[in-house]
């Protein structure tokens, strides 16, 4: 399938999404809200870094604002950017599928899957960060992967402008790098490193107080775990929840396929040096880090209460991220278990399949609950 199809393909949904759906969250008018008052300083000629500060980082608001300028409708600006990012996103799943699997095929079932999910569809269409940063993030992995190191940290600075949890990547890029056996470059960790820098400046130029967002989130946590007291303890039923909401999006096929690529490169690891060679690639191995790093960052704010709830759209990343790693499995373990070839190629495909017909059905409720 040539390019044009590939774009047009992921795109016409999530562009249709984003003129026909309406905004699930309350967060996403926000994110409105936030971006029109920026954009009018813009307008006015009265924008300075002050108006940067706010209880999110400011990469998307900025970027939708500058947009405005050009059509005044910052919420169809703001789901316009969020269609182009899920689109591209579908995009970048097929190139870490043909590295980590060096299969067209493979990496053709891989793009199909996240093309045709309805949760990515619906979130790519709603004026939030989700599709812009997790773009960006497989953006930031595909480039380590490729050994395009500047690519690999212009993304990964973009994404630490748009959310916290990606100055992870300042330590991972250097990490995965020294692990392949490749020269550290200095932009792959400096890069990367201003946007704690920036961030630090825009709320100290804003506040006096560099570190006033993490300060103001606090704040609200504090408030929120008063509204909502039994958020205070880890029930079982608490965990189970979120857990569920997690895999909900995820796919339980994607973490237990991590889990066996992250398995096989700790063993390969292990092995370096020996007879025998590598059972899983760097791409693989690059995949795992970046899944279980951000899922490592969720669960540690998660149990210790800075994420009092674990929302559906937040497996949206693993989702992606595990996607190749998924495709990989399927294709490596028929050829180490030949006996079990068709029993591994029937659960996943039902696992997928399964996982499409609820979101599906979940979605079609909420759109005819909600309506355009």
């Amino acid at each position: 399938m040539p390019w044009l199809g590939l774009i047009v393909t992921a795109g016409l949904p999530r562009f249709l999404g984003a003129f026909f759906f309406a905004n699930q969250d309350r967060d996403a008018y926000a994110y409105v809200n936030e971006i029109a008052e920026l954009r009018a300083s813009m307008a006015a000629g009265t924008f300075s870094l002050k108006d940067l500060s706010g209880f999110w980082l400011p990469m998307y608001q900025t970027v939708c604002a500058a947009g405005s300028l050009l059509v005044n409708n910052p919420l169809y600006v703001a789901k316009v950017v969020s269609a182009i990012c899920g689109t591209a996103t579908c995009l970048l799943v097929f190139l870490i599928c043909r590295h980590v699997t060096d299969r067209r095929d493979l990496a053709y079932a891989a793009f199909a899957l996240i093309a045709f999910n309805p949760l990515h569809i619906m979130y790519s269409s709603f004026s939030m960060t989700e599709a812009p940063y997790i773009f960006l993030v497989a953006g930031s992995l595909l480039f380590t992967i490729e050994d395009r190191s500047m690519l690999a940290a212009i993304f990964a600075l973009l994404a630490g402008l748009m959310r916290v949890e990606a100055w992870m990547l300042i330590i991972l890029i250097p990490a995965l790098r020294v692990l392949a056996g490749r020269k550290v470059k200095p932009a792959s960790c400096i890069v990367p490193a201003l946007a704690p820098l920036i961030c630090f400046y825009i709320y100290w130029a804003a506040t006096g107080d560099p570190f006033d967002y993490f300060h103001s989130r606090a704040v609200f946590i504090r408030g929120f775990l008063v509204d909502r007291p039994e958020l205070k303890g880890f029930s079982g039923r608490r965990i189970i929840s979120d857990a569920g909401r997690l895999l909900y999006s995820v796919n339980p096929l994607v973490f237990i396929a991590s889990v066996a690529g992250a398995s096989l490169t700790v063993k390969d690891l292990r092995a370096k040096g020996r007879s025998g060679g590598m059972q899983t690639s760097f791409a693989v191995g690059a995949a795992c880090v970046f899944f279980f790093s951000f899922l490592g960052f969720l669960l540690a704010a998660y149990f210790t209460n800075n994420q009092p709830e674990i929302w559906t759209r937040y497996g949206l990343l693993f989702f992606v991220l595990g996607i190749p790693i998924l495709i990989w499995a399927s294709a490596a373990l028929p050829a180490r278990l030949p006996r079990w070839r068709r029993w591994i190629a029937a659960v996943t495909i039902g696992g997928c399949l399964a996982q499409w017909g609820i979101q599906l059905h979940y979605g079609i409720l909420y759109v005819s609950a909600v309506g355009p």
